[in-house]
C-alpha cells in the first residue's frame, strides 16, 4: 500500500470516529471476556495447562482475534467482529480430558487449513447450504450441555454465590439485555472478592511472552475433535456471523474472509488459539443504529474492538494472575449461563422440525452422553449416529 493510500485510510478513519462506535466495541470486549472466557478457563483446568500454555493461548486467540477485527472491518468497512470459537472450547473442555495439548494444537492447526481450503475454493458455501439445520443444532446442543448442567451443580455447591449470579443476570437481561453476563459477572466477583487473592506469582509477568507448542498428531485427536470442530464452528459461528451482518445490510463474499480465517487460525495454532471465525452475537451488538445512525460509519466499532483484543492480549499475564484467583464456581456458573441462549436456541432449532426430530434426538443424545468409543469423542459418534439415522428415516420415506 503506499503512503498516499495509507494518509487516505487514516482520514477515512478520523473521520468515522465515534463514541457511540467505541462504546459498542468496549461492550463487545465486556461480553467476551466474561462468557465466553470463562468456558476455556475450564478447559485449562481440565488440560492441566501450566501457566506459561495458557497466557500464551490467551494472548493467541486475543491477538489473532484483534488482528481479524481490525484488517476485516477496514476491508469490507462493515463491522466484522471476530471471536475465538466458543464451539471449539466448548468441545475442549471435554477433549482435553484425554488428549494431550500438543495433538489438541495439532487438531488446531488442521482445521485451521481445512477452513482455508474450504474458502479458498469455495468449497465453504456449498458446505454451509449442505449441513441439515437440525442435525447441526442438535450436535451443538449435546455438546453445550453440560455446561449448563456444570452450572447448576456449582450452584448447588455454593448456593448463595449461586443465586446472586442467577438474580443479577435475570435482572440485567431485563434492564440491560447486553450487560448480563457482564453484571451477573460483577456480582458473583463482590460476593467471592473477600477470598480472591489476585496477584502474579513468582515468574509469572503482566506481560506475556508467548510460548510455541510443537503440534502432535493423532487419529482419535483430528476425528474426535477436529471433524466435530469445523463442523460446529462453520454452523454454529459462520453461518450465523454472516448471516448476521448481510441482514444489517452489509454485503460482502464468504470466500475471501473464510481464507483468511482459515490462515489467521493456522498462524496462530502454534501458540495454542483455537481458531477465529466470525461472531454473530457481537456483529448484532456493532451493526445496528446504536453503533452509529449511519451504516458505512458503524465499521469503526470492529477496529476499536480490535485494537482492544490486542491491548488485552498483550496484558494477559495480568489476566491469567486474576482467572487463577477466581473460585471455580463463579466461572463455571458464568460459563453455563453466557451458553444459555445457545443451548436453548440449538434446542428449538433441532426439534421444531418433525421430519428430523427423531434424528435430532439421537444427535443430540449421543453426543451428550459423552461415550467415547475407541477413544473418538462423543460428538464425532453423535454426528455419524444422527445422519445415519436421517438417512434410513428418509430412505424409508422414499
Amino acid at each position: 500500500m503506499t503512503a498516499g493510500a495509507w494518509s487516505r485510510g487514516l482520514a477515512d478513519l478520523r473521520r468515522d470516529a465515534s463514541w457511540s462506535a467505541t462504546i459498542s466495541a468496549l461492550v463487545v470486549i465486556l461480553v467476551s471476556y466474561s462468557g465466553p472466557f470463562a468456558i476455556l478457563v475450564q478447559g485449562a483446568l481440565v488440560g492441566k495447562l501450566d501457566a506459561a500454555q495458557f497466557s500464551s493461548s490467551i494472548w493467541g486467540f486475543s491477538i489473532a482475534t484483534g488482528i481479524g477485527c481490525i484488517v476485516l472491518s477496514l476491508a469490507y468497512r462493515a463491522p466484522f467482529l471476530c471471536s475465538w470459537s466458543t464451539p471449539t472450547a466448548v468441545l475442549l473442555v471435554s477433549a482435553l480430558a484425554t488428549v494431550s495439548w500438543s495433538d489438541a494444537v495439532g487438531t488446531f492447526l488442521v482445521a485451521a487449513v481445512v477452513t482455508a481450503l474450504l474458502g479458498a475454493t469455495g468449497l465453504i458455501d456449498r458446505l454451509m447450504r449442505a449441513l441439515t439445520p437440525a442435525i447441526a443444532a442438535a450436535l451443538l446442543a449435546g455438546i453445550l450441555l453440560r455446561f449448563g448442567l456444570d452450572a447448576f451443580r456449582a450452584a448447588n455447591l455454593q448456593p448463595v454465590l449461586g443465586l446472586v449470579i442467577l438474580f443479577a443476570y435475570l435482572f440485567a437481561r431485563r434492564v440491560a439485555p447486553r450487560f448480563g453476563i457482564p453484571i451477573a459477572l460483577a456480582a458473583g466477583l463482590a460476593v467471592a472478592l473477600p477470598s480472591m487473592s489476585w496477584a502474579p506469582a513468582a515468574g509469572e509477568h503482566v506481560f506475556v511472552q508467548p510460548s510455541l507448542t510443537m503440534p502432535t498428531f493423532s487419529i482419535p485427536a483430528l476425528v474426535g475433535l477436529g471433524i466435530p470442530m469445523v463442523l460446529v464452528t462453520i454452523s454454529g459461528q459462520f453461518v450465523p456471523g454472516y448471516a448476521a451482518l448481510r441482514e444489517a445490510g452489509y454485503t460482502l463474499p464468504s470466500r475471501g474472509p473464510t481464507t483468511f480465517f482459515g490462515v489467521l487460525s493456522a498462524l496462530f495454532a502454534p501458540f495454542g488459539s483455537h481458531g477465529v471465525n466470525p461472531a454473530a452475537i457481537t456483529i448484532g451488538i456493532c451493526s445496528g443504529p446504536d453503533a452509529h445512525p449511519q451504516p458505512e460509519r458503524r465499521y469503526f466499532a470492529g477496529v476499536v474492538a480490535g485494537v482492544a483484543y490486542v491491548t488485552v492480549g498483550l496484558f494477559s499475564g495480568a489476566l491469567l494472575a486474576f482467572v487463577k484467583s477466581v473460585p471455580p464456581a463463579l466461572i463455571m456458573l458464568i460459563a453455563g449461563l453466557a451458553l444459555l441462549a445457545s443451548i436453548t436456541g440449538s434446542l428449538l432449532a433441532a426439534f421444531t422440525a418433525p421430519r428430523t426430530r427423531e434424528a435430532a434426538g439421537i444427535t443430540f443424545l449421543v453426543t451428550a452422553s459423552g461415550i467415547e468409543p475407541f477413544g473418538i469423542a462423543s460428538a464425532f459418534w453423535g454426528l455419524v449416529a444422527g445422519m445415519a439415522a436421517l438417512a434410513f428415516i428418509r430412505r424409508q420415506e422414499s
